[in-house]
């Protein structure tokens, strides 16, 4: 989570190439995909779907991806995953 929440995409890269889980949770229920389209981070958020983060995997109503993402108007990254 810390390099999804760094904005670091060179080390969002080097941990999916060790086959981190797309789908951890912090313990607010966050997934790393979920942490980027809040962050606005479009280039991480490009990385996880290729790789195959859940869009809709949420933890509170208007808190899934997408949602956040059509909030930061990235929702177009979203919809092409």
């Amino acid at each position: 989570m810390f390099a999804t929440q760094s904005g670091s995409e060179k080390l969002v890269n080097v941990l999916l190439k060790e086959q981190s889980d797309l789908e951890a949770r912090t313990t607010n229920r966050e997934t790393a995909l979920l942490i980027a389209a809040n962050e606005g981070f479009t280039f991480i958020v490009h990385v996880l779907l290729n790789k195959g983060a859940e869009c809709v995997a949420g933890y509170l109503p208007g808190s899934t991806p997408q949602e956040v993402a059509f909030k930061f108007l990235i929702i177009d990254i979203l919809q092409r995953a």
